[in-house]
């Protein structure tokens, strides 16, 4: 009997281990997620390319609601995300732009005259999903409109 119930406990634990609970999500416009990085509070940074095909950045806090949330024309060539805020550069012309993104979401602007301003280039996408409490997904529809929603799961 006692072994019995020592293998229920076991499963028990083991199923609250495995389960996944839908914190928040957040939809967009987005046609393909190229970036999705956890910033290890419940929050993310994401990024991608829109259905008209401009590409956008979104700062999204541990509720789910942005803290920054801007379209460019052109592709991003590099992003870094940490506990100070955001950078990421883009080509503006005639130069290439950073910008760094504090925690309240304001950003500032990094480029100087007749130069290039970058991060590093962003030859091997590796998004970081997952934090101590949660991780996150893409959710893409199988049939259209095929929009990107971003979701935050909990391990509860």
């Amino acid at each position: 009997m006692k072994t019995l119930t020592l293998i229920a406990a076991a499963l028990l634990v083991a199923g609250a281990a495995a389960a996944a609970t839908v914190e928040w999500s957040f939809p967009t416009d987005l046609a393909a997620g190229y970036y999705l990085k956890a910033d290890g509070k419940g929050g993310c940074v994401v990024w991608g390319v829109r259905t008209n095909g401009t590409y956008r950045v979104i700062w999204l806090d541990k509720k789910g609601e942005a803290i920054y949330d801007q379209t460019l024309p052109l592709p991003i060539l590099g992003l870094s995300f940490g506990k100070r805020g955001l950078l990421y550069s883009y080509i503006s012309a005639p130069a290439y732009t950073a910008v760094l993104v504090h925690k309240n979401g304001a950003e500032t602007p990094v480029v100087s005259p007749g130069e290039h301003t970058l991060t590093a280039f962003t030859t091997v996408i590796v998004s970081e999903v997952m934090d101590k409490k949660g991780f996150f997904v893409f959710r893409l529809p199988t049939a259209p409109p095929q929009i990107i929603t971003i979701v935050r799961y909990s391990y509860k």
